[in-house]
């Protein structure tokens, strides 16, 4: 599946985890100030066989985790951050 936050005040927020890539393919894209955020762990491509392509770019737009982010986390993954992100 695939995931676009864009812009200022754009928001995604899970009460546990956020997983990008289980079991298949993920992409999450936050931008142009746009934010995610997860109370527990951020995982990309989590288990055999997934991937998972987190990319964060531009100033403001950021990806919070409230333990771990993990990249590759028995599956595939990538995360890129650029152009201010974080």
């Amino acid at each position: 599946g695939t995931v676009t936050i864009s812009g200022a005040g754009s928001t995604l927020t899970a009460g546990d985890f956020i997983t990008v890539g289980y079991g298949g393919t993920g992409t999450l894209t936050i931008s142009d100030g746009g934010a995610a955020s997860a109370v527990d762990d951020v995982n990309i491509g989590k288990d055999a066989g997934a991937e998972g392509t987190v990319t964060i770019s531009g100033a403001g737009s950021t990806l919070t985790a409230g333990d771990f982010i993990t990249v590759g986390y028995g599956g595939t993954g990538t995360l890129t951050i650029s152009d201010g992100g974080a």
